[in-house]
């Protein structure tokens, strides 16, 4: 009898031989047919996912990833097994740039990932401060930032010039503080340049810029070109 045959299968639940049915058995775990591997491998474990998605947290199987894959491009992942899916460190980039632009939160639990996950991550809102939050809603997703400029995944132009909103972004560079002071000196001249160099000697643009900046939604360099427009 070949090995991975449905024979085998059936031939491990009948065999009355114990000697035969451990080397059927045997032959099935080593070699499974085809429909018996992709209904033990993947097939349940995205039908679990589905149904609880944080059963996603749990570690799976390199072979699960190119089914997840696929599943995710049927549109068959819900963005919370997405998003758990994305904090497993080897989940591929595909699934977990796409947690990024689903959830905020997966995204800056991931942000430190790669140049692309920064940029991701960016794309959504920065927490508040911690300054302004109690200690014990304080996350180590939340200053992911500072990590990543630190370790070179982040440059601080980009977060700078792409951190939203830009008031929030003003708040978030007190973390920089103590880690990394000569990129908060970067940051503080970086936002200067932009500034003086949009605003020009514009009084009603620098007026507007302030009177906009509190409600501001975009990133910090639209905000004095949205002033100067505003004001010619």
């Amino acid at each position: 009898m070949g090995a991975g045959t449905p024979a085998t299968a059936e031939l491990l639940l009948r065999c009355a031989d114990p000697e035969l049915a451990a080397r059927a058995a045997l032959e099935l775990l080593v070699a499974p047919p085809e429909p018996f591997r992709s209904q033990w491998a993947t097939g349940p474990l995205e039908a679990a996912m589905r149904r609880n998605p944080e059963n996603a947290t749990r570690h799976v199987p390199d072979t699960f990833w190119p089914e997840a894959i696929a599943a995710h491009r049927r549109g068959e992942l819900p963005g919370a097994v997405l998003a758990n899916l994305a904090a497993q460190p080897r989940c591929p980039d595909e699934l977990s740039l796409a947690a990024c632009h689903l959830d905020p939160e997966a995204a800056a639990r991931v942000g430190r990932r790669s140049p692309a996950h920064a940029r991701a991550a960016l794309g959504d809102p920065l927490c508040e401060p911690l300054r302004d939050r109690p200690s014990e809603w304080i996350d180590e997703a939340d200053n992911w930032y500072v990590d990543a400029v630190a370790d070179g995944t982040l440059t601080m132009r980009d977060f700078v010039e792409t951190a939203q909103p830009p008031l929030r972004m003003l708040g978030a560079l007190d973390a920089f503080a103590a880690l990394l002071p000569e990129e908060l000196d970067e940051a503080r001249r970086l936002i200067a340049a932009h500034m003086a160099n949009t605003l020009g000697d514009s009084v009603d643009a620098w007026v507007i810029a302030g009177r906009i900046a509190p409600d501001f939604p975009g990133a910090l360099p639209e905000l004095p070109t949205t002033a100067t427009a505003a004001a010619t």
